[in-house]
């Protein structure tokens, strides 16, 4: 999401610099903040604003999927960081618990990711094509997640 961000913002600055005055221009640079609202949605719903930086020296705020899920597996897993691991004994209720809660909450991430792809996008770079600007962002592929196998 971050390159789809960075390409869009510099497409979007060169055209803002040939179209001033066009009020045109200004509904595509609310379409545009839009978008961007949407993108970054989809994306702190995985990743805190905080660990967006890669800075993990500090704990700013909650951990998301991502580092949630990363931090569970160092649990029951070899260790990680700070955490010594389990491999040598089966997951606990409570990290059965927490992994449930973390998959949830990755179906959801991964749904909403689906509509900002499938529909969101190619809506939006229909409105950028109308405008005169070459709609940079493509819509990428969701791994099915039906495809995994099951835990048991």
């Amino acid at each position: 999401l971050e390159d789809h961000e960075t390409m869009l913002s510099s497409e979007i600055s060169e055209a803002k610099a040939e179209q001033k005055s066009d009020t045109k221009f200004a509904d595509l640079l609310k379409s545009v903040k839009d978008m961007d609202d949407k993108m970054q949605t989809v994306e702190y719903s995985l990743l805190a604003k905080a660990d967006a930086n890669s800075d993990d020296k500090y704990y700013v705020s909650a951990y998301k999927v991502y580092l949630n899920l990363i931090w569970l597996n160092a649990e029951i897993g070899s260790g990680g960081g700070d955490v010594a691991g389990g491999a040598d004994f089966a997951p606990t209720d409570t990290d059965m618990m927490l992994l449930g809660m973390y998959e949830k909450a990755l179906a959801s991430a991964t749904e909403n990711y689906r509509q900002l792809m499938d529909k969101d996008f190619p809506a939006f770079n229909h409105s950028l094509a109308e405008s005169g600007i070459v709609a940079s962002l493509q819509s990428a592929p969701v791994a099915d997640s039906s495809a995994n196998p099951a835990r048991p």
